[in-house]
């Protein structure tokens, strides 16, 4: 009876040594790994149709479903330039990826398929879309004191920068064409108000200091030379690039080689917008005083780069 006691005692403390051990590595692993952002979530429910001419269940289905995505997107405020139908609905899909703004989320689901007596084949869908651009709007001040109001415009965590490369943004591990984006109504409307506008390169932990600070800086200037063909707006800007340098919290190399965390977050597409300011005013100093408020800290926490070098752009 005693030793069962001894037993049921050791089997607690044991219990509780490993819930403290794995909650330990939790919040270890937590610390390092993508920040929570706020996004524009949109519950729909869509109607989709093919093109009306019989041909097979499948493809009857598969032309439906792919133009009630379509119309999901369009319902939760964004413009897809392509054609409703084309021949290839495969190379349809790659361009409706390439040119949304938002993409429905994982696990929409079909709420009633058929053929009408017109011959035509419905899908009504439910399903959640997320756009992929988001602002917010944050005001900073000099050391005199002067105020300057910007529009931080960012990309949500799926898109970034690829590793080791400051010419190519990825939609989840896949290269995109990522001029569209920037040309769409979106796009255009939130930076319709800009004074100036302000491109930011940004490169994650891994790899040699000197060399990912230069990377960040290309990818600033590779972002500002996609900005200068997309702005429609023909008002003279002010450009800069905001090169903020590499992510500098240290790992242990076994933490990286193991992908225990994702470094993707830390590779931002982030734009800068410049919406009011008085004066002569140090825009760098106001900026950063803007970037390291506590409400940046889940959007773009610059107190975790290497630098913050601001330089003016017109060339």
């Amino acid at each position: 009876m005693e030793n069962t006691r001894e037993m049921t005692t050791l089997n607690k403390y044991f219990i509780t040594i490993v819930y403290l051990i794995i909650v330990f590595f939790t919040i270890i692993i937590s610390s390092y790994s993508i920040e929570e952002e706020e996004y524009d979530l949109v519950d729909l429910t869509v109607q989709g149709l093919d093109n009306c001419i019989k041909t097979n269940k499948k493809k009857d289905k598969d032309e439906a479903l792919l133009n009630a995505q379509i119309k999901a997107i369009e319902n939760a405020g964004v413009t897809i330039s392509s054609g409703i139908f084309l021949e290839n609905s495969i190379l349809k899909k790659q361009i409706v990826r390439s040119q949304a703004e938002a993409y429905i989320l994982p696990g929409y689901r079909i709420i009633y398929e058929g053929y009408e007596e017109d011959g035509c084949y419905i899908v009504v869908m439910t399903c959640t879309v997320k756009s992929i651009w988001h602002q917010k709007k944050i005001s900073g001040k000099d050391l005199k004191g002067k105020k300057v109001n910007f529009k931080i415009i960012y990309l949500s965590h799926e898109y970034c920068w690829r590793y080791a490369d400051s010419n190519i943004v990825e939609f989840k591990g896949n290269s995109i064409d990522f001029l569209p984006h920037l040309l769409s109504e979106n796009i255009q409307k939130y930076i319709s108000d800009s004074i100036d506008i302000i491109c930011v390169g940004a490169a994650s932990m891994e790899g040699n200091h000197s060399t990912e600070v230069m990377r960040a800086r290309q990818r600033a200037k590779k972002l500002l030379a996609w900005v200068r063909k997309a702005i429609t707006n023909k008002k003279n800007f002010n450009f800069y690039l905001l090169n903020v340098g590499q992510y500098n919290i240290q790992m242990k190399n076994n933490l990286i080689q193991n992908s225990l965390i994702d470094t993707a977050y830390q590779r931002k597409v982030i734009i800068i917008s410049v919406i009011q300011r008085k004066g002569k005013v140090n825009i760098k100093q106001a900026l950063s005083n803007a970037l390291k408020k506590k409400e940046m800290q889940k959007i773009f926490d610059v107190n975790k780069y290497t630098m913050f070098n601001l330089i003016k752009s017109n060339d």
